[in-house]
């Protein structure tokens, strides 16, 4: 295996990454559930959580990595989930991209515009930035998921409404960094 570093200090597993990216106990809390398979980074300062799932026993191959915020409906979508054989094998560029992604959560924040119809959430437009410049991920409820397949024209003209503001309700919430100055 070719060397991994982070910070100038060589790694051996995504376990060594984890726990030096959230070392400082002033901002972070750590939970690691062997049982249920992943790791839970808590922020001490803010609802916002950050996801490690699926760990191999040793380490070198993880299945995901996700933030959210107790405050929005809003999160990153999977990061390694679409392909863990690719995405989440333990090397350098792996490390380098989620370590890109966890500035969003961690340095720099991010928006979150949420639709709903009556009273019920519909989805969300995750931006990775609190100035709306990069895409957007999107995030459906529960509520509508497969309709959206089955009914694909009607939802369409529903998002042209609800973007031109004619239906429904638009709520942007800001989800602060973990580390803000």
């Amino acid at each position: 295996m070719n060397k991994v570093v982070y910070n100038g200090q060589e790694l051996t597993n995504w376990i060594d990454y984890i726990e030096r990216k959230f070392a400082d106990s002033n901002y972070f809390e750590k939970e690691i559930r062997a049982d249920n398979n992943f790791i839970l980074i808590k922020s001490k300062n803010s609802k916002t959580k950050i996801w490690f799932y699926g760990l191999t026993k040793n380490s070198t191959k993880l299945e995901d990595c996700q933030y959210s915020n107790d405050d929005c409906h809003g999160w990153s979508g999977e990061t390694c989930g679409v392909n863990p054989d690719k995405y989440g094998i333990f090397n350098q560029d792996n490390i380098d991209s989620i370590d890109r992604l966890l500035d969003t959560p961690i340095l720099k924040g991010w928006t979150s515009k949420e639709f709903y119809l009556g009273k019920s959430f519909y989805k969300a437009l995750v931006y990775p930035d609190k100035d709306l410049s990069q895409p957007p991920f999107k995030y459906y409820g529960n509520r509508f998921g497969c309709f959206i397949i089955f009914l694909f024209p009607v939802f369409i003209i529903l998002n042209l409404l609800l973007g031109l503001g004619l239906i429904g309700e638009m709520r942007e919430i800001i989800i602060e960094p973990i580390i803000y100055n």
